[in-house]
C-alpha cells in the first residue's frame, strides 16, 4: 500500500494517471494443496475467481487511496511477476514504475530472489522500489513548494 501512495503524490506532482496492477502467479499448486482438491479439474476457476476477487479488492484499495481527480485504472494479470510487469510497462508506455519489496535478505532472498531488482533492471522506464517498512518522504497533504533563491 505504500507503493500506492508514492504513486498517488507523483501523480499529483505530474499531473498523471495511475494504473495499479497486480501479477497473479500461473502456479496455484499451494492453493490445490491448502484446499484439498484436484488441480487439474479446478484451476480455470480458481484462477477466474482469485483474477475477480483481485480486482474487486485493488479497485475498492484505489477508491480508497486515490483522490478521484486522479485518473486510475486496475489490471490483473496472470504469470510471473517480472515478465508481466516489464511487459505492462512496455504497452502502456509507462513514464515510472513504483512498486514495493518485502526486503528479504539473506537465505529468503537468495531462495526467492528479487523481482524488483529484476524489475529495475529490465524495465523500459525508472523504477521507485519502495520498502514496505521504511520511513516515509512523502507527506499527506502537503503541497510542493516553489524553490526561492532567496531561501
Amino acid at each position: 500500500m505504500l507503493a500506492l501512495r508514492y504513486a498517488v503524490a507523483f501523480a499529483r506532482q505530474f499531473s498523471a494517471g495511475i494504473v495499479a496492477l497486480h501479477v497473479i502467479p500461473d502456479s496455484l499448486r499451494h492453493v490445490a494443496a491448502e484446499r484439498e482438491f484436484d488441480l487439474v479439474d479446478y484451476e480455470p476457476a480458481l484462477k477466474a475467481g482469485f483474477r475477480e476477487e483481485t480486482e474487486r479488492r485493488l479497485a475498492a484499495l484505489a477508491v480508497e487511496m486515490v483522490p478521484a481527480e486522479i485518473s486510475t485504472s486496475v489490471e490483473v494479470r496472470h504469470g510471473a511477476h517480472l515478465i508481466e510487469i516489464v511487459k505492462a510497462a512496455k504497452e502502456m508506455s509507462a513514464d515510472i514504475i513504483i512498486l514495493s519489496t518485502h526486503g528479504r535478505t539473506g537465505r529468503a532472498h537468495a531462495f526467492a530472489g528479487s523481482v524488483a531488482g529484476d524489475v529495475a533492471r529490465l524495465a523500459p522506464c525508472p523504477v521507485l522500489v519502495v520498502r514496505e517498512r521504511e520511513h516515509e518522504f512523502i507527506q499527506e497533504e502537503a503541497a510542493p513548494q516553489p524553490f526561492s533563491a532567496a531561501a
